[in-house]
Order: C-alpha cells, then structure tokens, then sequence
C-alpha cells in the first residue's frame, strides 16, 4: 500500500530551504576557529603518509580498517595545497549533511513522515543540528562510516532491483572498512533486504555481501599475505569486550535512570490528574528533558570553560524510545519498521568508541522514531510551532557548546591565525592553547633540523612541515601501537632514523610504561634513555644518547 504525500506546504519548503543553507551556515559559524595538537590532525597526518606513497599496516600503524587514509589522502590531493585543512572541515559538515538526507530519504518510505505531520526539510534541520552537535569539524573515520552506511541504506529501500540492491551491498561493506565498529552492517542490509523485497532478494544480497568480501580477503591473504597479517594483527588487538559492554549497553542502560523517573511521573498524573493530562504532558514533555539535559551540558562546559562531550545520556533517551517505537511498529507495518530498525543499528553502531559514546553521529532515525513512540504511546503529534521551537532550543543549546572548541581557548580567544606559521593551515585561527604548539615547533625546528618526531601527539607535524616521519605512528598512544607488541620495530627506527624528538611537556603525565592505553611508552623512552639538549615552554628536545651533551639534573617525570 503506498501513502499519498500532502501537497507541499509554503511551510515545508521553507524547511527544505534551510535544510540546503545549514551546512554551509555552520561552517561559516563553526569551521575557522579552533585547533588541537591531538584529534585535528590525527587523519590528516595519516592521509599525508598515503600521498608520500607509505602503505596503511606496512609502512605506518592503524587500528582500524585501511579505507579512511586512503580516502582523505584523494581529498587532500584534490585540494589547493594552502587550504587542504579547511576544506576538510568543509567537508564535514557536507558529509554530515548528505548523511542525514540519504537517511530522511530512506525514512520517508512509506508515508512514514506525513502520518507524523513532519516534513522532510524539518526533520533534516533537526537531524542535522543534533548529528554536528559540539562535535569539532575534523575529518574522522566514524564519520566517513555514517556515509557509507547512509547511502547503503537509501540505496536498499530504493527497490529489489539488481543495482540497488548490489550497490546497497557495496556503500555497506566500505563502511565496515572505515571502522570495526560497522562490522556488523552488511548483515543488517541482508537482513532489511529480505524483509522489504523477500527471501529471495535476501539471498542474492547475501551473495554478493559473501563474494566480495571473501574475494576481498583471500586476494590480500594470497597477493599482499605480509600487508594482510599486519592490518589483522593491528585491527584486532585495539578492541576489548569492555569496551563493547560499556558503549553498546551501559550507556543506555544508565539512560533508564533518567527515563525511569519521567515515566513514574506521567503514570502518577494519569492516575491522579484530571483525564487527558498525562497525555497533554507527557508528549511534549519528554523532548523537554532531553533539552534540559542538554542545558546542563552547556552549563557545565560554561562553568568549566571548555569543550564537553555529550553527557547525561541525552542521546540514549530518544535512541531507546526509537528502538521501542520501531518494534511496535512492526506489528502494523513490518517494512516501515524494518527501515527505522536498520537506521538505529546504524546509530548504534556509531555509539561504540573510545572517546564520544553517543548515537549522535546518525541521530535521525531517533528523533524520527521518538516522534512516532510520542504518537502511538500519548497521541502526541507536534504542531508546527512545537517543531520550530524544539529546533530553534536545539540550535541555541548547540551554540552555546560551540563556543567551546575541543581541546583549545574558547571561540572568542581563538584569534591568533594559524596560517602565519603554518601555510597549510590558512584560515584556521586557535587561542593561545592550540597556537602555541604549533608556534614553538615552527621555532624549534629551525634551532634543531633534522628528522624530527613529535611525542605523543601533534599528529598533523610532518604534513604541516612537509616532511616525512621518521616513526610508524604520529600521534602515540599505547591503543594506536598496539601496546607494546611493535616494540622492537618502534625503537629500532626512533635509534636508527631519527635525530632529535620534541616531547611535549603538557603531555609528560602520560609518558609511562605501564601498559597504560592511553599512555606513551616510547616517550617514558625517550625521557629515560636520551640526551636532552633544550626546551622551551611547551617542548623538551631530545637527541640519541651523546653523554657529553647531556644537560645536567634532568626534569621529573610529572615536569
């Protein structure tokens, strides 16, 4: 059965209208200014080793599957060579966008949006807004994943034709490349497959899905076996089933705190209340906390004066009321339902990360789906005024957290242009937080030439230097070396290739050798075993081991 569409409204086209402006507006607001010496640089940097024609697993160490290096080092080629960085933040929030249209797309099947009284330009103004959320605009292997998976999804609920479906197959399959954690989407495209088109679609997308991956894998295993065994070593020794635990069932199961009380409250109004007031309540009251407990998201990075992580499951709230609205639905409608479920694994998927672990990079199908949970559950369906209002609160929320740039000053101390230092950064501006790393190291680099490495971080030094690593990894963590099972490479070519190491001081606390994953053992080597020949403000210099170099009383650990 196919829904009629509603005529489109003045209303709706003026939704659509800025949906197509927001992504250009946000970067105007939020793509010039602030900088890190840590994640800003951390894809770039490895984008810059493909371009010198190193090979991801052989010639430099990565976790994650190969596709995001390759992927922006075509990017970074494409680009002018001064504004390769900007660009990328344009790109961002473009993905983002093209993101959310393919997944309002693939949710409109079916009527899904008018029963609602939503149009697509309002829902796309709202996924996009909570999608960018206060995260900085980098490039970023989760990121790259949501478009695959996106266009996957679209690609399937197009039809059961041959294309569609094998295409479907295809964007799936480059999204479990970027990242582990969309490992299990290609079986979630069979799975919707089947339902939406039957058995038999099912099985050829089963088919192609098995075909190209296997010949995928045995290719490398049989005509590149030593790249082969480095990238399954590599991806499969960052992960721990904790961290699985934690970011894809905690997070949510702490979230019922939250929800746990609110649906006391309404149950209390229904039984005591006037008839029709837990209802008149509970619909629109539910998104008011969720917009309370972003509120006081934006009050506590005020109070701190910094960038803060989604916190306080704000996230998890309308994802859960998503997953329950999709499996109601399919007691009346199994393919709507199949799509929105499909959608949320996307979402999920996106949620399992070491740093944000959030759903909020494909945010769509939640609040799509809260949406429908607030009409079958309460008969709550919003009014354009209520649509405008919780965009517009979400919008003003989201800008007062922009005002924090992660991991540097806030926006209006950003002031100091990176470019003048850096040309590849032109157009970047940072506060004297993220200025001064990059400031010193231009200064340092002349004191000291040679083949230089930078520990831990400052992943974006040889591509803003323009030159070549002398060590496997750029910004060194013990999770992104694999801990210590590289040791011996790691040390033969920081002894044997490089000249001088800059240690950075702000990051000194993380230099042990403990096993730590956030820690930095080669740098505990460095402090340990050579000769420290000048510093700065922000660095310590270092050279191989020359005892008639070295500078006396050398600085604690915790300097």
């Amino acid at each position: 059965m196919t829904v009629s569409q509603p005529a489109r409204s003045p209303r709706s086209t003026g939704w659509t209208i800025l949906f197509f402006a927001l992504p250009w507006l946000y970067f105007g607001a939020y793509g010039f200014h602030g900088y890190s010496d840590i994640d800003h640089g951390f894809v770039t940097g490895l984008a810059w080793r493909v371009l010198q024609g190193e090979t991801v697993y052989t010639d430099f160490l990565y976790v994650r599957p190969p596709l995001t290096p390759y992927l922006h080092a075509l990017v970074l080629w494409m680009l002018p060579d001064s504004y390769g960085v900007l660009g990328e933040r344009l790109l961002f929030f473009l993905t983002l966008w093209l993101s959310v249209a393919l997944v309002v797309k693939a949710l409109s099947r079916r009527g899904a949006l008018a029963e609602l009284g939503l149009s697509a330009g309002l829902l796309g103004c709202l996924g996009f807004v909570f999608t960018c959320h206060n995260l900085s605009p980098i490039p970023w292997h989760t990121v790259d994943g949501v478009l695959f998976a996106s266009l996957g999804l679209w690609l399937f609920v197009q039809g059961p034709r041959w294309p569609w479906t094998a295409g479907g197959c295809v964007a799936l399959i480059l999204a479990a490349a970027c990242k582990q954690s969309f490992y299990p989407l290609p079986l979630v495209g069979i799975a919707l497959c089947t339902v939406l088109y039957g058995r038999a679609a099912g099985i050829r997308a089963a088919t192609v899905t098995a075909s190209i991956v296997a010949t995928s894998l045995l290719s490398a295993r049989w005509f590149a076996s030593e790249w082969f065994q480095a990238g399954l070593t590599q991806t499969s020794m960052a992960g721990r089933l904790v961290d699985l635990l934690d970011a894809g069932a905690g997070e949510y199961l702490e979230s019922l705190v939250v929800l746990g009380p609110f649906f006391l409250l309404v149950a209390a109004l229904r039984r005591w209340a006037p008839d029709g007031w837990s209802r008149k309540l509970a619909g629109p009251g539910l998104w008011v906390v969720v917009l309370t407990l972003l509120a006081i998201n934006a009050a506590q990075a005020f109070e701190d004066q910094r960038w803060t992580k989604p916190r306080l499951h704000y996230s998890q709230i309308p994802f859960l009321l998503a997953l329950v609205a999709g499996l109601w639905e399919w007691r009346r409608d199994q393919e709507r339902s199949a799509v929105l479920l499909a959608a949320l694994a996307i979402s999920w998927c996106v949620g399992i990360s070491w740093g944000a672990q959030s759903p909020l990079l494909c945010f769509t199908p939640a609040i799509l789906g809260t949406f429908w949970f607030l009409k079958r559950r309460w008969e709550f369906q919003p009014s354009p005024k209520y649509s405008a209002g919780l965009l517009s609160a979400t919008a003003l929320l989201f800008f007062l957290l922009h005002r924090f740039p992660y991991a540097d000053d806030p926006r209006s101390r950003c002031i100091n242009h990176l470019g003048d230092v850096y040309p590849r950064l032109s157009g970047i501006y940072a506060g004297n937080w993220g200025f001064a790393p990059y400031e010193e190291l231009a200064s340092l680099r002349k004191e000291h030439p040679g083949r230089f490495a930078v520990l831990p971080a400052v992943p974006v030094a040889h591509y803003v230097t323009q030159t070549k690593s002398p060590l496997p990894v750029d910004w060194f963590l013990n999770v992104e070396a694999n801990g210590t099972h590289w040791r011996d490479r790691l040390l033969r070519q920081l002894n044997e290739d490089t000249q001088v190491v800059f240690l950075q001081k702000r990051h000194l606390e993380s230099m042990n050798d403990d096993g730590h994953r956030y820690g930095c053992w080669l740098g505990k080597y460095v402090l340990d075993h050579w000769t420290r020949i000048g510093k700065s403000r922000h660095y310590l210099v270092y050279a191989p081991p020359r005892p008639a170099a070295r500078v006396p009383d050398s600085p604690p650990l915790a300097e």
